[in-house]
């Protein structure tokens, strides 16, 4: 993934550094070195354990059922913050 400072998905949730490479706008020039260097860098255990820790992300986070269950989390914790503060400044 070219890092173009966008916002990912449940960011504050999702460490997103450990489910995929992430390359800065400046090394485009060598994104091919940097994708071969990171696929040499694990072992095949490393791999398949990276494959399955991120089937398990788009299971928990990213079908459409998860997807939905875990925003309506979050928009009922920031009405919630919210209403609190509301009530603070009262």
């Amino acid at each position: 993934m070219i890092n173009t400072d966008c916002r990912l998905p449940f960011d504050d949730i999702i460490n997103w550094k450990e489910h995929c490479l992430i390359i800065e706008k400046h090394e485009i020039g060598i994104v091919v070195e940097k994708i071969k260097e990171f696929h040499n860098g694990l072992t095949d255990t490393q791999f398949e354990l990276l494959q399955q820790r991120n089937r398990l992300l788009w299971q928990d986070y990213f079908t459409k059922e998860s997807y939905f269950v875990h925003y309506a989390k979050i928009i009922q914790e920031q009405c919630l913050t919210d209403r609190d503060d509301k009530k603070n400044k009262k």
